[in-house]
């Protein structure tokens, strides 16, 4: 019994030491990493610092207003996209599901985490703006030689205010570029130029001063002279060194009286080389040395040994249309080919469409006549390889048909004649890689899409234009200048400039014309500038400028700006379709209590990962002339609509950039 004793105390000894250990154990887990029931039964450590949600300290966490701050977490084992992050003030400091950070305005905000258990420690986020006190220009040049770029050094006060401008020029002779603060001087003018320098952040703080274009030396001539060969003369000419000629007026055949001995004859205008490469083409800009210009002409009746031959029929006036052509050598390239002024003693004064598809795709050099009096439909269309196209600046075309001259794709210069008065719809239409375009100084009617798609062209000058049809300017992506005269009555309401204005600098409206104009910067209005039609978007800059005379802000007006803050006045009313258009750089656009119709997606295609909108209106108050989209980045029907972020009833004097 005794023997029995002693063992089960032993026993009792050993289970009494088990259990001491395992709460040894259990303590000891609850001491490390205490648990906490979740509402599914589960277990979530919590109160250790291997547990808790930890945001990545942030390289800063001061921000000015419209910057971006990237937040992650340093320790969570939940998928990012089940995170959940918050803010404690959006009015100061929002924040999207992927932890962007968006500073709104001016004050601190507390940033934290959740993933619906354990909520992170906040981040402190500090939004600031420094107001601008004022701005100068250290070097403010009195004179700028053409073709001289200078870079203006501007100091803006307190120097922890933002350091951007906007520069703009009373004169389109000074190019000037905002972002890379620059002037230059890209033709003469005897006018004195005025450059206004603005602060980006406060349009009221300007500095300004006046320069000239240095003229050129009027005693340094160069002398222009011309070989025409065995037909009539042409005088040497005199002409001061770097000018530009506009044209060159000559009839080889003004001076034979009897035409019978120049038929078929034809002139494919002035070359720079006796072995007829390279054109002359207008305005002619290389007039920096004496020179002698070449005279090309091809008789296309003298041996019989050409590749081509004109087929003629006769005009109820007595003058010749060329009817067709007939080709004996389809197996050549380069070729120039064109049309005489004569044949069998008579002007050749029509011609219809050359209909030699495979022949016509292999001509590099085309001329036509001085005596055309027309041109047909599609006349001149879809050659691939045309690089050259010679018309007289005394030809008596007084219209460009439709398509008449048009998806030359290797086209690079164009002179149209001054007798000119019309281009009509499609006219001139994808002439891609033209560069240099010489438009009549009496054209009065542009139609339908007329000069769409001349993607290569940066300069538009209409001298006397009266009525401008719809799309006309569409996809001419490199766009910088457009010259309006005083006569401009209509520009078409429909995307005249659709997916053409990312880069223009300029608009320039003559001061007499009774229906447009332009600001300053360059941006065209109606007259009274209650209408912003377009806004010079290839300036450069990071803040719109919208005068306090707008009431409406057209179809795409700041379409494909890299503009980064859009303040729209209290002036303005409406906001026509998409006026803000895939403005990648958008961060920031305030929507006064003034607007009372959006008329469709006001920000179609801006960055949502970048804009934040702000609005003085609450969100239950908006008006019924907004559209239900006003907001989002996509008005497709077959595209994701994701509504940025926006800030209701924020107020206007808040928005400080």
């Amino acid at each position: 019994m005794k023997k029995f004793l002693i063992t089960l105390i032993g026993f009792s000894s050993i289970l009494l030491a088990a259990c001491d250990s395992r709460t040894s154990e259990n303590t000891s887990s609850v001491t490390s990493s205490e648990t906490v029931s979740t509402s599914n039964g589960s277990s979530s450590e919590s109160s250790s610092s291997e547990s808790k949600l930890i945001i990545n300290t942030p390289s800063k966490t001061k921000l000015d207003v419209g910057d971006t701050l990237k937040l992650s977490v340093k320790n969570s084992d939940v998928e990012a996209s089940k995170l959940k992050w918050s803010t404690s003030d959006e009015s100061v400091a929002l924040v999207n599901s992927k932890g962007l950070v968006h500073a709104v305005s001016k004050g601190t905000a507390l940033i934290t985490v959740s993933d619906g258990v354990v909520t992170s420690d906040p981040v402190s986020i500090n939004v600031d703006v420094t107001p601008v006190s004022s701005i100068s220009i250290s070097n403010t040049p009195s004179t700028i030689s053409v073709g001289q770029t200078i870079t203006l050094e501007t100091s803006i006060l307190p120097s922890e205010a933002n350091q951007g401008v906007e520069i703009t020029s009373s004169d389109v002779a000074i190019e000037v570029n905002s972002t890379n603060k620059t002037l230059k001087a890209i033709k003469y003018t005897d006018k004195e130029v005025t450059i206004k320098v603005f602060a980006s952040k406060d349009f009221s703080k300007v500095s300004e001063f006046k320069l000239r274009v240095n003229p050129l030396d009027s005693t340094k001539k160069v002398k222009i002279s011309f070989d025409t060969g065995n037909y009539t003369s042409k005088e040497a000419i005199d002409v001061v060194k770097g000018s530009t000629i506009d044209n060159l007026s000559y009839d080889p055949f003004s001076n034979v009286e009897d035409k019978n001995t120049v038929s078929d004859i034809v002139f494919f205008g002035f070359y720079y080389d006796k072995d007829f490469i390279n054109p002359v083409t207008f305005p002619m800009t290389s007039t920096y040395s004496d020179m002698t210009l070449y005279a090309k002409f091809d008789n296309l009746s003298s041996d019989g040994s050409h590749i081509y031959e004109w087929n003629y029929d006769e005009n109820e006036d007595g003058t010749y249309n060329v009817a067709s052509l007939s080709v004996y050598n389809n197996n050549l390239s380069n070729l120039s080919v064109g049309i005489p002024a004569y044949h069998n003693g008579k002007k050749v004064t029509t011609f219809n469409k050359i209909g030699v598809d495979s022949f016509v795709n292999k001509i590099t050099n085309f001329a036509l006549p001085n005596t055309i009096t027309s041109l047909p439909e599609n006349g001149i269309q879809n050659w691939g390889s045309l690089e050259y196209l010679y018309i007289p600046s005394d030809t008596k075309i007084t219209e460009i048909p439709k398509y008449g001259i048009s998806s030359l794709t290797k086209l690079k210069s164009l002179y149209i004649p001054d007798n000119v008065t019309k281009i009509n719809d499609y006219g001139l239409t994808g002439n891609k890689s033209l560069t240099n375009l010489h438009l009549s100084n009496n054209l009065e009617t542009v139609g339908i899409y007329s000069l769409a798609e001349l993607s290569s062209l940066e300069e538009l000058n209409f001298t006397s234009v009266k009525t401008i049809g719809q799309q006309a300017f569409q996809y001419m992506e490199k766009l910088k200048y457009v010259y309006f005269p005083s006569n401009l009555e209509k520009l078409s309401t429909v995307f005249p400039f659709m997916n053409s204005t990312k880069n223009i600098v300029r608009f320039v409206v003559d001061s007499n014309n009774q229906y447009y104009s332009n600001d300053d910067f360059g941006s065209l209005y109606n007259k009274d500038k209650s209408i912003l039609y377009v806004y010079a978007n290839g300036k450069g800059g990071t803040n719109a400028y919208i005068p306090n005379t707008v009431k409406t802000i057209f179809d795409r007006a700041f379409a494909e700006s890299t503009i980064e803050v859009v303040k729209i006045p209290s002036s303005v009313t409406t906001l026509e379709l998409s006026p803000f258009y895939n403005m990648p750089n958008l961060k920031a656009a305030y929507v006064p209590t003034s607007v009372t119709t959006i008329k469709n997606n006001a920000f179609s295609l801006c960055n949502s990962d970048k804009l934040v909108v702000y609005t003085n209106y609450q969100k239950d108050q908006l008006p019924e002339k907004w559209s239900s989209l006003w907001n989002y980045n996509s008005n497709n029907d077959q595209m994701e609509s994701v509504e940025f972020n926006t800030i209701y009833g924020f107020d206007a004097d808040r928005f400080n950039f």
